[in-house]
């Protein structure tokens, strides 16, 4: 119980889990990014492959936590904060959409 009793207080441990759920969620997607870029020229096969490797169920990592840790909802905070971050990182890793002509949809005048 030592080291347990000096961890600070759960919600301080929310910026440590944000670092940490962002750094293991870019990982996939800079492999994908990377496979995709090996596989060939066509943008939408790197598409689906970065997207392919980076996208997970973390749901269910969720559910597994507070069914086996109930008693410890911080424990909870790391798989919150790595699920919150998997969209964002998405759109990050395969860019912004792209219109019918290949332009941005924000370049295009009304």
């Amino acid at each position: 119980m030592g080291w347990a009793s000096s961890w600070p207080h759960p919600t301080a441990l929310l910026p440590i889990a944000a670092v940490a759920a962002a750094s293991v969620r870019a990982l996939p997607f800079l492999s994908g990014r990377i496979a995709g870029h090996l596989l060939g020229p066509d943008a939408r096969a790197r598409t689906g492959v970065t997207l392919a490797c980076g996208m997970d169920n973390g749901s269910a990592g969720a559910v597994l936590v507070t069914t086996v840790l109930p008693d410890r909802p911080h424990v909870l905070l790391p798989v919150l904060a790595y699920s919150l971050l998997q969209k964002p990182a998405a759109q990050h890793a395969v860019g912004p959409p792209r219109a019918a002509g290949g332009s941005t949809p924000s370049s295009t005048v009304a």
